[in-house]
């Protein structure tokens, strides 16, 4: 009789035992799945946080670009009509010593890519430029080395008075509250002339 009252109670023990393992086992999950939740939540509000910050970088970038067509119009209407004027007042006859109003019909330039593959410049260096390639020349106004991307500089007006251009720019940028990227960037502005029939220009740059 006794000793079937203690093998009961090892089985009851063990039995015991057995339990308590297995809800500490039960706890150890529950607990590591509740991490995993807590840790999903973390990415997804980071995720929306960056999918935030990208659209506002998005909405800055059309609103910019927007504004840069809108100021250009004008300059490109001055430089049709520029180029029309001299074609209208190309003298009738041939002679070498009639006498030709010298014109010059400029052209901002967005994209960098598409200047001339031998035009040399140093963009690290802040200031400007006035480069000679083929028959015409290339203004380049350089805003220096920034530490962040974000920046650019902006030509907004060009006035040409005889061989004297007034390019007219605007540096901008990054808002403080958008996220950029660390990276070393050298913003430059492009403006092509051309001197009909020839001459040399001078540039003054005139920061806004």
């Amino acid at each position: 009789m006794k000793k079937g009252t203690l093998l009961f109670g090892f089985i009851i023990f063990v039995l015991i035992l057995a339990i308590g393992c297995l809800a500490y086992m039960v706890y150890t999950q529950m607990t590591e799945i509740n991490k995993i939740s807590e840790d999903l939540k973390t990415i997804k509000l980071d995720a929306e946080k960056t999918q935030t910050s990208v659209d506002g970088l998005t909405k800055k970038y059309d609103q910019l670009r927007k504004e840069f067509d809108d100021k250009n119009k004008p300059a490109e209407n001055v430089t049709n009509s520029t180029t029309n004027t001299v074609n209208t007042n190309q003298p009738v006859n041939n002679t070498v010593n009639s006498s030709q109003e010298t014109k010059i019909a400029y052209e901002v330039i967005e994209n960098k890519d598409t200047l001339p593959s031998d035009l040399k410049y140093d963009e690290k260096t802040k200031g400007q430029e006035l480069i000679k390639s083929g028959n015409e020349y290339y203004a380049i106004i350089k805003a220096g080395e920034k530490s962040t991307a974000g920046h650019s500089i902006k030509v907004t007006d060009v006035k040409v008075d005889g061989l004297k251009v007034t390019i007219k720019v605007k540096e901008q940028g990054p808002n403080a509250r958008d996220t950029v990227a660390q990276v070393i960037t050298y913003p430059c502005a492009f403006v092509k002339l051309t001197v009909i029939p020839s001459g040399e220009p001078t540039v003054e740059v005139v920061y806004e």
